[in-house]
Order: structure tokens, then sequence, then C-alpha cells
């Protein structure tokens, strides 16, 4: 399986990720990678980083040849 990584730079507060993941607001979320890619991909990848004030911090995203979600995790 060949895939392709990106690295985001996620802050999104509390309320912002309350409206987004739990109030349907937008399942998906829409970042500018450090490479200037734009993506898209399920908010609720980050699901294992919510804190009490929201989700921040650098992540690692991979994706599969076929641009679908393969792994994430959190590099600061």
């Amino acid at each position: 399986m060949s895939a392709d990584s990106i690295v985001v730079d996620i802050h999104i507060g509390r309320q912002e990720w309350l409206e987004i993941y739990y109030d349907g607001a937008g399942r998906n979320l829409r970042v500018r990678a450090r490479d200037g890619r734009s993506v898209v991909f399920p908010a609720r990848i980050l699901h294992p980083w919510i804190t009490h004030d929201g989700v921040k911090g650098t992540f690692m995203i991979l994706f599969d040849r076929h641009g679908k979600f393969h792994s994430a995790s959190k590099l600061a």
C-alpha cells in the first residue's frame, strides 16, 4: 500500500469542537497542511486527542493511495 502523509497544526477551541463534532455543524474538517495543500478529513480521527479545552497540536495524517484516511498520530 502506497500512502501519502500530511502534517497539520490544529487549534480548535472547546466550543468550536463541540459544534463540529457533536452538533453536526460539520463532521469533516478542512485544514491547510504545512506544505500548503488543503485537505478534508473526518473530525472523528482526532477523538483520541480531545481535551477539556478542545483539540490542539501538530498531527501527521496518513492517507492510502486512493486518498482515504488510514491513520493519524500526534507529533506535538
